[in-house]
């Protein structure tokens, strides 16, 4: 027996990374990073017609990406912050809401497109997406670990990744990112510039409370900065 023992082994071996190539998921990439070029992120927006981000406007552009129902509440204030600075803003970003939906059911996604077009202003239609694909592929690429909160993508005039930032809304976050934005549109990508942003998870607003948010209490546990510039 000993003298098949080998064999065994190999035939273990060859067995188990069969296994595990055949469950390594569809399309898996790493973690983007600032500097990396956005992939393309397409799906349908409320107001009908599909779109492709990042588009070639030459605009910088902040996403705001929910995977939950939960995450949609955290991402209001993101978007709030982002719609409120005026166009001749420096920079001047655009702001998307995208909705990672790919676990609505074929048959429901009528119905709920129509309920969200009600709640809806008519002007932010166009900017609203819906992803009903890759949503998965899409959590990889952002290294998400709470679906429940919002994840913000930032990006440069170029469509690179500027920042990347998770958790509940934070003012003086997002001035420090668009900062950056700014200077890193001035200059041309390093290999070596790498940023993130990690913040806590949000609370949850009280029922009834749509577009409220609160900030009280939230310190900077939990931030953390890898800053390169």
């Amino acid at each position: 027996m000993r003298g098949k023992d080998p064999l065994v082994a190999a035939w273990v071996l060859g067995a188990t990374v069969a296994l595990l190539a055949a469950a390594e998921p569809e399309g898996t990439e790493r973690t983007l990073a600032p500097g990396d070029a956005l992939p393309a992120l397409g799906g349908k927006t409320l107001a009908g017609p599909p779109l492709t981000l990042p588009l070639p406007s030459g605009r910088a552009a902040l996403l705001v990406l929910g995977f939950s129902r939960d995450a949609a509440q955290a991402m209001v204030p993101w978007l709030q912050a982002c719609r409120s600075r005026p166009d001749s803003g420096d920079p001047a970003v655009d702001c998307y809401d995208v909705r990672m939906v790919q676990g609505i059911p074929r048959l429901l996604r009528g119905f709920v497109e129509k309920g969200m077009r009600k709640e809806s202003p008519a002007e932010l239609l166009a900017s609203t997406l819906l992803v009903y694909r890759d949503n998965d592929l899409w959590k990889r690429r952002l290294g998400v670990r709470d679906p429940d909160t919002a994840h913000v993508v930032l990006l440069s005039s170029d469509g690179r990744v500027a920042a990347l930032l998770e958790g509940p809304f934070s003012e003086e976050r997002l001035e420090e990112a668009l900062a950056r934005l700014g200077r890193v549109m001035e200059n041309a990508w390093s290999p070596s510039r790498r940023e993130r942003v990690f913040l806590p998870k949000s609370p949850r607003p009280g029922r009834g409370l749509r577009h409220g948010y609160s900030t009280a209490g939230q310190g900077r546990k939990g931030t953390r900065i890898d800053d390169g510039f």
